[in-house]
């Protein structure tokens, strides 16, 4: 079947000012997305946006042929899974502004799929960032040690809880003081990515990370060394600390995920 997808060129003034109306929009929820989710859609449409002005094409008038011969070029500096990022990317961007966006025609998806299986035939291979390793951590620990500052102290108990119970982001962030069992030497994880049942699920942690996260608490304020002070049970263990004064701010308002 022919592509059904209405042109930007084609579409009536009236038509163009609602496409930017919503594009503002767009943006908008962009800038409020989570950084990764962010910096993928600015390097993807940007790219994409570069391709169509080298061509004198704007954006909203590529049709699947012309998406097909983006993708053709490539082919050979990107692999597989960023060129799916890359469709995904102009997916949202079409569908933002409510225009059928080439990506959905079938014959697009047919050649894209086919593409994307033989890189994988091929054995494109993934380059993967070196493992962080228990003597990285030390050494990383050694530095912030002899930094000696609030803030260090925080980052070195962040780290290494992280590191001692494979947390996520999200995961580290969301840790509250009744999460934390120094008497068990365990934190309670109650929400994960695979967990989301809200019963909790309480890891082992090392004598060493639960010493350094004890010495964090203590320079927050929130740990005199044999209970915790000055906090409720609801409050995050990792706070967000003044830049001015290196102190935890007054409203223990928890370490943010661009912080982290």
């Amino acid at each position: 079947l022919p592509w059904r997808g209405e042109k930007y060129s084609s579409l009536s003034h009236d038509e163009r000012d609602a496409i930017k109306k919503r594009l503002n929009v767009f943006w908008g929820l962009v800038e409020m997305s989570n950084p990764k989710t962010k910096q993928a859609i600015y390097f993807q449409v940007g790219e994409y946006i570069n391709y169509c002005n080298k061509k004198n094409l704007h954006p909203f008038d590529t049709d699947p042929s012309e998406l097909v011969s983006y993708i053709e070029s490539k082919l050979n500096s990107w692999h597989r899974n960023t060129m799916k990022q890359s469709v995904w990317a102009i997916n949202v961007l079409f569908k933002s502004v409510d225009l059928v966006s080439p990506a959905e025609d079938m014959l697009f998806a047919q050649f894209f799929k086919q593409t994307c299986d033989k890189k994988a035939v091929d054995r494109e291979e993934i380059k993967q960032a070196t493992p962080l390793k228990y003597e990285h951590l030390q050494a990383i620990n050694r530095a912030w040690k002899q930094e000696g500052s609030a803030i260090a102290t925080r980052n070195i108990a962040l780290l290494n809880v992280a590191y001692t119970a494979l947390l996520r982001a999200s995961e580290l962030i969301a840790l509250q003081v009744s999460d934390i069992d120094f008497e068990g030497t365990q934190i309670r994880l109650m929400f994960s990515k695979t967990n989301k049942s809200g019963a909790g699920e309480w890891i082992t942690m090392t004598s060493e990370c639960m010493g350094y996260l004890m010495d964090y608490l203590i320079v927050a304020g929130m740990h005199d060394g044999r209970k915790f002070v000055n906090c409720e049970r609801t409050d995050y263990v990792f706070v967000k600390f003044s830049g001015r004064t290196g102190k935890p701010v007054k409203n223990k308002k928890n370490i943010k995920y661009r912080t982290l």
